[in-house]
């Protein structure tokens, strides 16, 4: 997810019983890493949204937690709740822009693939802003290659250290199929 996209949120849930269900999605922010608040659109409905916060960071996590109670049809039966959280990891194109241009600063990236890395950036923010998202990447991947590559003699130490932060965030969110942008 990147700073300022709204995500779908699609909770799944069913009463064996047939008893009616109520919703509730609502941020775990106790455990998460993100410093706005984010909003959640339609929070007591089974599909909700939620919109980051325009300033979010590379690395922040939102923990989303989708509640569920059934309301029993015999009122001797207490309700019941199940929990299904979600966890979002933030990617800020901005970030990627810059630690490809560390790395090539660096010496360490040819001119030809800093233009390269520097176009999928920028390919991926515009189909971001076109709701064009899925989970796993062909290019990120390779990104995420070039980046566990690099040869620590010709990267400068902070270089080094954002591209090290940077590949841990990305490999998260790949896991985590936490909106990747397209390359297609």
């Amino acid at each position: 997810m990147v700073p300022g996209q709204t995500v779908n949120l699609n909770g799944v849930a069913y009463d064996p019983d047939g008893d009616s269900l109520t919703y509730k999605w609502w941020r775990y922010a106790d455990v998460d890493t993100l410093a706005g608040a984010g909003t959640i659109d339609l929070a007591n409905e089974k599909d909700a949204t939620f919109t980051n916060p325009a300033d979010a960071k590379t690395g922040d996590t939102v923990h989303l937690i989708f509640e569920v109670s059934d309301s029993p049809s015999n009122p001797m039966y207490t309700s019941l709740k199940t929990y299904k959280r979600v966890v979002l990891t933030v990617v800020s194109y901005a970030d990627l822009s810059t630690a490809v241009q560390k790395w090539a600063d660096d010496g360490h990236l040819s001119a030809n693939l800093a233009k390269r890395l520097l176009a999928f950036v920028d390919k991926a923010r515009e189909q971001t802003a076109a709701g064009k998202v899925q989970s796993a990447d062909s290019a990120l991947r390779a990104f995420l290659n070039h980046i566990s590559n690099a040869d620590s003699k010709r990267v400068s130490a902070e270089a080094k250290a954002a591209l090290a932060a940077l590949a841990t965030t990305l490999q998260s969110a790949l896991r985590e199929g936490g909106g990747i942008p397209a390359d297609r």
